[in-house]
């Protein structure tokens, strides 16, 4: 009986795309022709991969101010993903922080006192990443129509459809005439 001893070595280069893949070895035993059919094959456990990443932001913040009308509400998001999962702190204007570990950040009826520059951090134990936003608040636009300028009004005579036929056939009789004359 023949042992075999050798070891192999697979070296993978994982990215955030191969977290939870598996993977698994298959050892099969080709023995020739005359060997048993189909050839003896042993599989390992699956080995599940687990990749860790610092956050990246799912949608790049607006660039510009986030304008909002006072008495509406305003809703920042910075939805980020990594593992492992990461945790979320705003810090709002004047330095103040949010309690809120969530990715969205919502005022049910935005002031004139949230105006400011809003930061989004984002972080977990691989790494951190920050989104700024600057929100301006605004009163409600109303219409500046300038009122209608009055016109002359013309009157122009209505005429009925058959005094209409009339005043052309007098006039093509007209013409006719004076190219006569």
């Amino acid at each position: 009986m023949y042992l075999m001893t050798d070891i192999f070595s697979l070296n993978i280069t994982l990215s955030k795309e191969d977290d939870g893949v598996q993977y698994w070895c298959e050892a099969k035993l080709e023995l020739g022709p005359d060997g048993p059919q189909p050839p003896p094959v042993v599989t390992s456990q699956n080995i599940t991969t687990t990749v860790y990443y610092g956050p990246q932001l799912v949608k790049s913040p607006h660039l510009g101010p986030n304008i909002v009308v006072k008495g509406d509400p305003l809703e920042l998001s910075c939805l980020a993903v990594g593992n492992p999962s990461p945790s979320y702190t705003w810090t709002l204007p004047p330095q103040s922080t949010s309690n809120s570990n969530s990715s969205i950040l919502t005022i049910n009826s935005a002031t004139f006192a949230d105006e400011g520059k809003y930061t989004c951090s984002v972080s977990n134990g691989i790494g951190n990443v920050t989104a700024e936003f600057d929100v301006v608040v605004r009163l409600e636009l109303t219409s500046t129509r300038l009122p209608p300028t009055p016109t002359k009004k013309r009157t122009v005579p209505t005429c009925s459809t058959s005094s209409l036929v009339l005043h052309r056939f007098i006039m093509c009789f007209m013409l006719l005439f004076s190219a006569l004359v």
